[in-house]
């Protein structure tokens, strides 16, 4: 059995403001990874591509998303929770598979953030019986994270970057690996959400905090 277990505070409604992301980037001659999966629905989605770069500062990243019928929530007062109801990309970090603990970052195509530190608990007495403990009272410094997500013909894209020195005060990063977990969740009117990774993790139910949706990047250092 799973147990989520999801910690708001009682006011935390977020008003992070991220910079807009002024340093100019070539993306030209950067590899596009495309191949993304839906496991849990059949259903064709939109042309998805995930690129990222980095130097001696910054691990910088760039989703394209094509979505015809982008869905925004605004129904709760609390912007953290109508990130989780909105189209967005999402990228986990995790130093190994024990993910205690792991982070997430999911941006959405407002230029929202719900951004949280995770573990995954295992009950003593059941090996069987975790719990994932998501809290979201946790926040990354705003000057270790700026992103601005942009409206584009069918579709929208994120760019952002995120600083070398939260992923190795974190110890993320080993021997110039990154465990990076990259997801979508295309929501449709009047439809299920459709939710979409960059490895299936084989589970028989959408579940994106869990090992297997992680795959490892290679960070490079310029001098």
């Amino acid at each position: 059995m799973i147990i989520f277990v999801i910690l708001f505070s009682a006011c935390s409604i977020l008003n992070k403001k991220h910079s807009t992301i002024t340093q100019s980037l070539s993306w030209k001659n950067i590899p596009v990874f495309q191949q993304f999966l839906s496991p849990w629905n059949e259903k064709p989605f939109g042309k998805t591509t995930f690129q990222y770069q980095n130097d001696s500062n910054w691990f910088y990243f760039l989703f394209n998303v094509t979505d015809k019928d982008i869905q925004l929530s605004n129904a709760s007062s609390n912007n953290q929770l109508n990130v989780l109801q909105s189209d967005r990309v999402e990228l986990f970090f995790a130093k190994d598979s024990l993910m205690k603990p792991y982070y997430t970052f999911e941006m959405d195509a407002a230029n929202r953030l719900f951004d949280a530190r995770c573990a995954i608990l295992t009950n003593s007495n059941n090996n069987h019986n975790e719990v994932k403990q998501i809290n979201s009272d946790w926040q990354i410094d705003q000057n270790d994270l700026q992103f601005k997500a942009t409206r584009i013909k069918n579709g929208y894209k994120i760019e952002g970057r995120i600083a070398m020195t939260f992923l190795k005060e974190k110890q993320l990063i080993k021997h110039n690996q990154l465990w990076c977990g990259i997801q979508r969740a295309d929501y449709n009117a009047n439809k299920p959400v459709q939710w979409i990774c960059a490895k299936d993790p084989k589970t028989k139910k959408p579940d994106f905090h869990n090992w297997g949706v992680f795959v490892e990047l290679t960070i490079t250092y310029n001098k």
